[in-house]
């Protein structure tokens, strides 16, 4: 049973089971243990077979990777020969033997090679041959030629062998009513920037044990459901790795163990040279772009020595693939680095709206992780000294094996070969391969006008067990308890929340209604946390980029800051928002901070001292809807004073340099 077949055990045992992962390297990409839940679920489907997502509108010529995915969801193997699967038009019957072990499921592709294609692994069974190697468990027996789902609107049966049927769901403009349905008919998602077209719908899973939720027979139990802002509100679409990596991970650390933090404009450019030029066996890597022609000589320079390098990137970037990337690209595969761009390729669409995630691991034995793209605007060489211009942002590299491992995990799966969303670097491709041979890339610092203050690292061998939680977007980063709502929910009576970001706006896709965001499912539940901080007593400061930011449009950072301030001034909430360009290209940070337990409400003072956490969020991931439900992105939260005292000063300086009256200095990672 393959990993993307089986259940995502609990984040508390799941740096173990990565470990686990690393381990079985040689493995085949879609082979591994089959994993079940921590503790039997109290409001998992009722019914213990159910459908529990399809693909109707495929990505194929003909619609010819269709597929269902078929979950049994009792504590004991499910014997389903005889058991059949149905539309309007034909239907699949199991053969004899067909056993679905406990908690596990199955993908049903009508034609197995269009299937893999789409998805990236080979379906369990197929019910029109494809090539070799075909399905992993075999073929079904058809009669009508088997299910044709309409894009339009169809019923889906799963029914016993007498016939009874089990479990009905109902899809865009069908006619009701329909036995075993209620109300309204199941459609896609519409949020802002999500693409409504070829989305596998998904009953919504639970993060607690990984099964989808009570079976209701109504839309509201699938995750597309506008109505529901924590589990609904989503989208999936082929080629994820969903029910893998459902929950965020958590890592209890190592003594001793080793991390280092850098902020960019300031220290990126060294961070990632000495990082890089380090390698001695391997660079897996995924960034948006890669401009920097100094760090591209790094790199290039590990190839020739014979070091692996495998490096993927955004292929439709905003702004294009500029002549200083692919002049970089050049030099880096002229060493012999493995270069892939992430975006269509034929028939496939690219896995992700955007790969953003900023992650690198060295040797299987380093990971590090950021906010910002090996540029200039983020990592210039030159004029630092004098003063220079640059983004804000932060990097952070350890080698804890947890996160080491959770990593490299994500990397594998992303970088994996025989994916098609992966479409090499070709040199002589004239529209994002090599530049003229005449050109010089710029090696500027990019402007003046910032003189750095960050110059040195926070470099530190933890002498205290620091506790990691690993997450990733599209599936992990909204998790209510374990990802950032979970963060910013921690912040009570008398804590300190800082957020640092790019991009934060009020609404994700359309308001429901005239009503205010924090009571309207298209609230961004980011600003919402924000808010609710504030109101649980918890001194809240949040800057909001204001160079990249265009105040003239709708959602822009402007407007969440008015109305965080608005409501603050209102309600005499410890609240204040601004707007900053501390460094002078933007402030391209995805940073929060929290201390948790820390106020004076949390107990007397040696109660507070045992139970105050402080907590430093960073990576990826943007407040946009797009950002947290269909980029590939990644981000963590590391329990360390150290790390939070050294961000909270970044903080510090950058707030007091931001907004009209800049007179407030926090508090924030003070004794």
């Amino acid at each position: 049973m393959s990993t993307r077949r089986g259940v995502p055990i609990s984040g508390q045992r799941a740096a173990a089971a990565l470990l686990c992962l690393l381990a079985a390297a040689g493995a085949a990409a879609n082979t591994g243990p089959r994993w079940s839940p921590a503790a039997s679920p109290t409001d998992a489907a009722e019914t213990t077979l159910v459908i529990s997502a399809f693909l109707a509108d495929g990505q194929m010529p003909g619609d010819a990777d269709e597929a269902v995915q078929v979950w049994n969801l009792g504590a004991e193997p499910a014997e389903l020969a005889g058991w059949s699967m149905a539309d309007t038009t034909g239907r699949v019957v199991f053969p004899p033997g067909a056993r679905l072990a406990a908690r596990s499921f199955w993908w049903l592709g009508r034609e197995s090679t269009a299937f893999a294609q789409s998805f990236g692994f080979d379906p369990d069974w197929s019910w029109v041959a494809g090539a070799s190697p075909g399905p992993r468990l075999g073929l079904l027996a058809a009669t009508g030629g088997g299910p044709r789902l309409a894009d339009s609107g169809d019923v889906l049966f799963l029914r016993e062998p007498s016939g009874r049927v089990t479990d009905t769901v109902v899809y865009g403009r069908t006619a009701m009513p329909i036995e075993g349905w209620m109300g309204a008919t199941l459609s896609p998602y519409s949020g802002s920037g999500l693409a409504t077209s070829h989305q596998v719908h998904y009953r919504k899973l639970d993060a607690r044990h990984g099964l989808p939720v009570r079976d209701s027979d109504q839309a509201a139990d699938w995750a597309a459901d506008p109505a529901d802002a924590v589990r609904g509100r989503r989208v999936r679409y082929p080629g994820w790795d969903l029910e893998a990596r459902l929950r965020p991970v958590r890592v209890a650390g190592r003594v001793p163990s080793w991390l280092e933090v850098a902020v960019a404009p300031d220290a990126l450019a060294a961070f990632l040279a000495r990082h890089l030029s380090s390698a001695a066996v391997s660079i897996d890597m995924t960034v948006y772009t890669f401009d920097q022609p100094d760090l591209a000589e790094v790199v290039a320079a590990r190839a020739r020595a014979g070091v692996r390098v495998r490096l993927a990137l955004e292929g439709d970037p905003a702004g294009g693939i500029s002549m200083q990337e692919r002049w970089c690209l050049t030099q880096m595969a002229a060493a012999g680095a493995e270069l892939s761009f992430m975006d269509r390729g034929g028939d496939v669409a690219a896995r992700y709206r955007g790969l953003h995630a900023k992650l690198v691991v060295i040797d299987r034995q380093r990971a590090l992780i950021g906010s910002e793209n090996p540029g200039l605007g983020s990592a210039p060489t030159d004029g630092l000294a004098d003063g220079t211009a640059g983004r804000r942002g932060v990097w952070l590299a350890t080698d804890e094996p947890g996160v080491v491992a959770w990593a490299s995990a994500l990397l594998d799966a992303d970088l994996a070969a025989g994916r098609l969303d992966l479409r090499p670097f070709q040199a002589r491709d004239p529209a994002r391969g090599a530049p003229l041979p005449d050109f010089r890339p710029e090696r500027g610092g990019g402007g003046s006008g910032y003189q750095p203050r960050f110059m040195k690292p926070l470099d530190l061998t933890l002498s205290e067990p620091a506790t990691w939680e690993l997450m990733s977007a599209p599936e992990s980063v909204l998790d209510p308890d374990a990802g950032l709502p979970g963060l910013l929910s921690r912040a009570g009576p008398g804590d300190e929340l800082a957020a640092e970001q790019l991009d934060e706006p009020l609404w994700w896709g359309a308001p429901v209604g005239a009503v205010p965001p924090e009571a309207d499912p298209a609230g961004n539940p980011r600003v919402i946390g924000y808010l609710l901080a504030a109101r649980r007593g918890a001194r809240v400061r949040v800057l909001l980029d204001g160079f990249f930011d265009d105040p003239s449009r709708p959602n822009s950072n402007l407007d969440t800051v008015r109305f965080l301030n608005e409501r603050a001034q209102a309600q005499g909430l410890d609240l204040q928002a601004r707007l900053g360009n501390p460094a002078g290209l933007g402030l391209h940070n995805k940073m929060v901070l929290v201390t948790a337990g820390c106020g004076a409400a949390a107990g007397p003072a040696g109660a507070r001292g045992a139970a105050c956490r402080r907590l430093a969020h960073l990576g990826s991931i943007n407040g946009t809807e797009t950002a947290n439900k269909a980029n590939r992105e990644a981000g963590l939260t590391v329990d360390s004073t150290a790390v939070h005292s050294y961000l909270a000063e970044v903080f510090a300086w950058d707030w007091a340099r931001s907004g009209a009256n800049a007179r407030y200095l926090p508090t924030l990672g003070r004794p």
